[in-house]
């Protein structure tokens, strides 16, 4: 079994906190439960100064948000966003893929191990 450690979002957060002036902050996902999640996250930041605008990718073509001031996505999206300032959020730690790594790793040599008898 391995132990999955989700990210920390306070450097995402602390992106907003920073910002003086009234901005507009996108999120981009292929996961309509990200942005979901990351709706709530925000929304306690946006008061009446900033706006949000969600974008759920349904294909692989790229999309241009070079009007945002800021936009936050998955890792799967972030190759796609075209903007001004992308911050992809890793939502499982990178110790965790590391532990799923090496366990598909001790997997695979078993199942070859078997294989070959």
């Amino acid at each position: 079994m391995v132990s999955l450690t989700i990210c920390d979002t306070q450097e995402s957060l602390e992106q907003i906190r920073r910002m003086t002036q009234p901005s507009h902050i996108a999120l981009v996902s292929i996961s309509k439960l990200f942005l979901q999640r990351a709706s709530g996250v925000l929304a306690s930041l946006l008061e009446d100064k900033h706006s949000l605008r969600e974008h759920f990718l349904t294909n692989d073509r790229p999309i241009s948000l070079e009007a945002a001031d800021i936009v936050f996505c998955d890792s799967v999206a972030f190759p796609r966003v075209r903007a001004r300032k992308v911050f992809p959020y890793q939502m499982i730690s990178r110790q965790s893929l590391d532990q799923i790594t090496e366990r598909f790793a001790r997997m695979e040599l078993k199942t070859s191990s078997y294989s070959r008898k």
